[in-house]
């Protein structure tokens, strides 16, 4: 609290005990607050909370700049100086521990700030335009839109609806359409054709012996609509009643796209790896012999698949073989779709089908040759079609997943070569009589197997290969071996090396 002063200070003379004792309190109200915890604020002199005296002091100063901090606002206290001209404040026990309601009383009241500005009051009018009393505020008169008359009103002549051109025979007198009878129905005379009438009429006939002399005659188009037929009937007898709704179907769809988009050359290749195409048309013989008299050919893709490549050279427009089988497939497929229903209808609950023996007479699937009951396996055949072309997930690997992440995740273990221990494996072998094995197993060349063999080579004083096993053995081990005849070699050479 008291520091203690160097030599050669004045102190202060005059200043009584209270004033002492304030000046202590001062500076203890400025380090740690007064008995409530409060500061003083720099500017003003009001006492603040800790949390708020720097907001207040950075307001204070703002309105000090500013001009706009009146003397009302100051609260000076005579006891914050030590100037001894200042009567002193007697200091009693109630200034450290005053009652709240005393502190508000003593803070400087709002009552001497000046009032906001008052806003200007509407202006009153005596008049105010048409439709407003006298005294009333003005208000902006809305626009209305003009009231709409009978005079603005104009008369739209619409544009009739042309009559249909028709003429009168002069021999029975029978009123008949121009666009539908040349010729009277009725006497067969002909009518007096226009110029403009002729020269169309002359037109079609030109364009009839184009496409007659490109396509055939209507009797040729007749005799390929019977064989559309037949076609049409043998598919239905080889896919059964439970297919041949979605062949025709597909049949449809391949000559639709071909039909609507000749130049599209995606829509003229049937592809046999194609699964859609073939659970369909393709492992039926009738539909493949159906779609080569259309003017499908058999062709061989980039990739050596099978497929067929519709190629029927035409001037103008489309073959109307095509268009004729289109219409007829749909009278079929309309055919068997409403028999299918009736059939439901009359069965009203499923009932597994059996034959004569009590045996279940069920479908094979053509993808994954699971048997199905004939009213399920087509629907379970376009499942299995989706799940064999979707993407088959990746094995999980729950080490790599362990190590994402970490800092072994880039390592890579240290590569042990194993050629040592396989090559003393393959030594112990008959290795004469198996080298190609051996050669085979090591994967290496006669070459390469000498010069491994070299480097390998131990000293033969210590080491010795028995002739029978072809095993190498040490010296030590020698006697503990079994063979025979790698004994009496043995004892040879111990008494050849004696006499020596």
């Amino acid at each position: 609290m008291c520091k203690k002063l160097p030599k050669g200070t004045k102190f202060q003379t005059g200043l009584s005990v209270i004033h002492t004792i304030q000046s202590i309190e001062n500076g203890i109200n400025q380090q740690f607050g007064d008995a409530q915890g409060r500061h003083a604020c720099m500017v003003c002199g009001r006492k603040f909370t800790i949390d708020r005296i720097n907001t207040h002091e950075n307001v204070c100063r703002r309105r000090q700049a500013s001009g706009s901090l009146s003397q009302s606002d100051m609260a000076y206290d005579p006891s914050h100086s030590i100037d001894p001209s200042s009567k002193p404040k007697m200091m009693t026990l109630n200034d450290f521990n005053r009652p709240k309601s005393k502190q508000m009383s003593k803070m400087p009241s709002l009552k001497n700030k000046p009032l906001p500005e008052k806003k200007q009051p509407k202006q009153i009018k005596a008049f105010a335009g048409s439709g407003v009393r006298l005294g009333s505020i003005v208000e902006e008169e809305t626009k209305q839109a003009p009231l709409k008359t009978f005079t603005g009103l104009q008369k739209i002549n619409k544009n009739q609806p042309k009559l249909d051109f028709k003429w009168r025979c002069l021999n029975c007198m029978q009123l008949n359409k121009a666009e539908e009878h040349k010729t009277c129905p009725k006497c067969g005379c002909s009518r007096l054709l226009k110029p403009e009438e002729q020269k169309q009429q002359d037109q079609e006939e030109l364009e009839l012996a184009q496409m007659m002399q490109e396509w055939g005659n209507i009797e040729q188009l007749e005799d390929q609509r019977e064989d559309i037929l037949d076609f049409i009937s043998e598919l239905e007898i080889e896919a059964t009643q439970i297919f041949i709704c979605y062949t025709l179907e597909k049949m449809i769809m391949i000559l639709g796209n071909i039909i609507s988009k000749p130049s599209e050359e995606k829509y003229k290749v049937l592809k046999m790896d194609n699964q859609v195409f073939y659970s369909n048309i393709g492992r039926f013989s009738t539909g493949i012999k159906f779609i080569k008299y259309l003017g499908f050919e058999t062709i061989r893709l980039e990739n050596n698949k099978l497929a067929y490549k519709y190629s029927v050279p035409t001037v103008k427009g489309i073959h109307p073989m095509l268009l004729l089988c289109y219409d007829e497939l749909r009278t079929a497929l309309a055919k068997n779709q409403s028999e299918k229903l009736g059939q439901e209808e009359k069965k009203g609950f499923d009932v597994p089908e059996t034959s004569e023996n009590g045996l279940d007479e069920r479908v094979n699937c053509a993808f994954c040759q699971r048997k199905f009951a004939r009213d399920r396996v087509d629907t379970h055949q376009f499942i299995c079609v989706k799940l064999q072309k979707k993407p088959k997930r990746k094995a999980w690997d729950g080490s790599k997943r362990r190590l994402k992440g970490t800092v072994f995740e880039n390592y890579k273990p240290m590569y042990k070569n194993y050629f040592h221990d396989r090559f003393e494996i393959c030594l112990s072998r008959r290795d004469q009589a198996n080298m190609e094995k051996i050669l085979l197993g090591l994967k290496m060349t006669k070459e390469e197997y000498y010069k491994r063999s070299q480097d390998l080579k131990l000293d033969n004083n210590w080491y010795f290969r028995c002739k029978e096993c072809r095993d190498i053995i040490h010296e030590k081990l020698c006697e503990s071996h079994k063979c025979q005849l790698y004994e009496d070699d043995f004892q040879q050479e111990e008494e050849k090396s004696s006499l020596e």
